[in-house]
């Protein structure tokens, strides 16, 4: 049984199986990925990872299953075997390999892992330790009368109280994609580890429920608060911040270029004025913070029309120089070569057989000793299934052949698919 201790770096040697799809699963078993874990991805050809083949709605044209960016963000590091879970030889495979697994991570309706004999109760028959961790819409223990519907994140943004906070004053509410997927995928690694450290102190395996709209909903908070005050909600706000203004961000010269700022002191306020708008200096109705957030509109408006005769990198070192928080909107290319982040080591390089070099993210903290480092993209749709049968199962030749022949590996993967 795996444990975790002072001698291990990271998660060296945990073993996880990961029948996770889409985003938020994925990205939960890429953090454990991250901290060094043995993540096993099981696919499928018949029915690749919606990422695989989300090539053409990003504008990228028909692309190689493995060649996808999506996809290889997210999943980088990891490796791939191909199982047919609809084939009792697929199954059984299935089977034995969770029994060698700590974690077992699945992002399937309720029922759904189950009905393949690899649910929870099931697994802990073979491997009593096993933890086992579902992402969901509405979590797998919810009342009789919620629907199990598919869980997408547009959706349970909207039923977890997104839809009510986020958007434009006055306009329609915005979903914030990347966010929710990235927030429920933490909490759920977060899980994972609390059920680690748990087993690695009394032996026992876990039952991981997360759902994705809880995790949204635990973002609401100001809005939560007012309410069990009595006192009514602000509504969609926009970039806003009560009671500071300004806060926001603002056009500048060029095409869409903007700079970020955010103003909370009287002392942060005269000095933007001084820049960008020195006719308010003396307006003593704009001297206390509140005064300004009540009259934010009025300001806003003075403050895009001036910014807009400023480059955004400029008027970024102007304000800091002063003492106000400001910083230029940085494109994806930008991003690449900013300096704090590639001194950090933020962005590593990786090795892929179809797409070559890659830049992928590496985690936002740094662990001393440091854990493995990623030096790898994306798997290969089950190019891993022999090696990883072998190390985990010590299957030997002759039976990789008869499970082969028994289709327990599912169909070849067709390049270009």
């Amino acid at each position: 049984m795996s444990r975790i201790n002072e001698q291990v770096t990271g998660l060296k040697g945990i073993r996880v199986l990961d029948f996770t799809w889409a985003g938020a699963g994925p990205f939960a078993t890429e953090i454990l990925c991250l901290l060094g874990a043995d993540v096993v991805k099981v696919e499928s050809a018949d029915r690749p990872d919606l990422l695989r083949v989300a090539n053409r709605a990003y504008g990228w044209g028909d692309m190689n299953v493995d060649a996808s960016p999506c996809f290889n963000d997210m999943n980088a590091g990891k490796r791939s075997i191909s199982l047919d879970l609809k084939n009792p030889a697929g199954r059984s495979a299935a089977l034995k390999l969770a029994a060698r697994a700590d974690i077992v991570c699945d992002n399937m309706r309720a029922g759904k892992m189950e009905a393949l004999g690899l649910g929870y109760e099931q697994l802990k028959v073979v491997k009593p330790d096993i933890i086992c961790c579902s992402v969901s819409a509405t979590g797998r223990a919810r009342a009789t009368e919620t629907p199990d519907v598919p869980g997408y994140a547009p959706v349970f943004w909207a039923e977890g109280g997104g839809a009510a906070v986020t958007g434009m004053r006055g306009g329609d509410p915005v979903y914030l994609r990347a966010p929710v997927d990235m927030n429920a995928a933490t909490l759920a690694a977060l899980g994972m580890l609390a059920a680690l450290f748990r087993r690695g102190q009394t032996g026992q395996g876990a039952r991981i429920d997360c759902s994705a709209i809880e995790t949204v909903s635990m973002m609401v908070g100001d809005g939560l608060l007012a309410r069990s005050l009595g006192l009514a909600s602000q509504g969609l706000e926009g970039n806003s911040r009560a009671p500071y203004a300004p806060n926001d961000v603002f056009p500048c010269a060029g095409d869409d270029e903007w700079i970020a700022i955010s103003v909370e002191t009287t002392a942060q306020w005269e000095s933007l004025c001084g820049v960008l708008a020195p006719e308010l200096l003396g307006d003593r109705s704009l001297s206390s913070r509140l005064a300004r957030w009540e009259n934010a509109d009025a300001i806003y408006q003075k403050l895009r029309a001036a910014t807009r005769s400023w480059e955004a990198g400029t008027l970024a070192a102007a304000l800091d120089e002063r003492g106000v928080s400001a910083v230029k909107c940085p494109s994806v290319a930008e991003l690449l070569e900013n300096g704090n982040l590639i001194a950090r080591g933020f962005w590593k390089q990786v090795d892929h057989p179809l797409i070559g070099r890659q830049t992928v993210g590496a985690l936002p903290f740094r662990l001393n000793p440091a854990v493995r480092e990623r030096s790898q993209g994306g798997p290969i749709l089950g190019a891993d299934t022999d090696a990883v049968m072998v190390e985990w199962l010590g299957t030997s030749g002759y039976e990789l052949e008869s499970l082969r022949g028994a289709g327990a590996f599912g169909q070849a993967v067709v390049a270009g698919g």
